[in-house]
């Protein structure tokens, strides 16, 4: 089925998006079943940036909508009107009628706008982080500083106090967040500390060990994941490598663990150690699911202490850019194309979204 993407425009503060019958699973011609079932992988919504005839045929902000989805997402969560959204310079929003509602929160700016994190709020706002600034956004795209760290950079690996108010606090590199714990207190990943913050209040969860190898010195990676119980999940290495080796946990009692894993795993050819962790979400109870990759191959495994399960496998190089996915269900574990960057679990199933023309879902029950 050839895709059809509709466009409307609106002014509500901001420039609003609609994207209107995105080609999905439902929506294609072919026989057997277009609804995937556990153990598989189907599209939600297809799009192609590189078809420049239909490109051309839309507005240039519908445009940069669906590039920001390829090359800058850089948070995914569910609302609590469960719905999916996805933050680049777009708060993009995905319908149960496969369209998909984007509006434009970059402020115009071409540099400076990058959010990093997405966490769902009861009331329908989201909480992201931009700069210094942790910002809840409204559904009508118009936010407000909620907290903010001292403008001023801090050198990774330099000494920060145990708790204090946030405004007194200076942040390193790029902040995260990471999702938000059962008593309401946010997670933020610095560089190289573990944040809560409630009330205005900081307070430190972990800080790594300086190094005085600027290249490879030991980096949180960007954001992790908490967990039902309010444990955090996240991963430490070398600039932009970290593996799960560096996997480490940190309780609500404040107890920073490196959860045991296997050496190896049914259906993963590496070594759980060597992989490299892209991203971390929570599984809805005392574990993660953890997009992980190797030079050839990259997986989503399912991650509890003591244990690791593979749901997912993409046997081609994350490398290759160009690729067709079906248009019928397919088998997770032998995925013909690389699986969006993003991921984030609701109800039984899993969303990947953002690094691809594509969002995935995959159902685990």
């Amino acid at each position: 089925m050839r895709n059809r993407i509709g466009w409307r425009l609106t002014r509500n503060g901001v420039l609003a998006v609609a994207l209107v019958a995105l080609a999905g699973v439902a929506g294609c011609s072919g026989s057997g079943s277009k609804t995937p079932h556990k153990g598989q992988a189907a599209e939600l919504l297809r799009w192609d940036v590189d078809d420049k005839a239909a490109m051309r045929k839309l507005p240039n902000d519908v445009v940069s909508a669906l590039y920001a989805l390829n090359t800058d997402a850089t948070g995914i969560a569910y609302g609590s009107d469960g719905r999916l959204r996805v933050m680049t310079a777009y708060l993009l929003r995905f319908d149960a009628d496969r369209t998909m509602h984007a509006t434009d929160i970059s402020g115009g700016k071409s540099v400076g706008w990058q959010n990093y994190g997405l966490v769902a709020e009861p009331g329908g706002t989201f909480l992201t982080i931009r700069g210094a600034d942790v910002l809840r956004w409204r559904p009508d795209g118009t936010s407000q500083v909620v907290a903010a760290f001292a403008a001023a950079d801090r050198r990774r690996g330099t000494a920060v106090p145990a708790s204090a108010p946030i405004g007194t606090v200076h942040a390193s590199y790029t902040l995260r967040l990471a999702g938000v714990r059962p008593d309401g207190s946010l997670v933020l990943v610095d560089s190289d500390v573990v944040w809560s913050l409630k009330d205005g209040r900081l307070t430190r969860l972990l800080q790594l060990t300086a190094s005085g190898d600027k290249e490879n010195s030991n980096t949180l990676m960007e954001g992790g994941a908490v967990n039902r119980s309010g444990t955090i999940w996240t991963a430490s290495g070398p600039l932009h490598a970290q593996t799960l080796a560096g996997l480490r946990t940190v309780a609500p009692d404040g107890t920073v663990n490196r959860p045991a894993l296997p050496a190896r795993v049914e259906g993963v050819s590496e070594k759980l150690a060597s992989l490299q962790v892209g991203w971390l979400t929570d599984d809805g109870a005392d574990g993660v699911y953890a997009h992980v990759y190797s030079p050839s191959n990259e997986y989503v495994l399912h991650l509890r202490p003591g244990s690791a399960r593979a749901v997912a496998k993409n046997t081609h190089s994350p490398s290759v850019d160009r690729c067709t996915m079906p248009h019928h269900p397919v088998d997770a574990m032998s995925m013909p194309c690389t699986i969006p960057r993003e991921i984030t679990y609701h109800a039984g199933h899993l969303v990947a979204a953002g690094g691809a023309d594509y969002v995935l879902t995959l159902p685990l029950a």
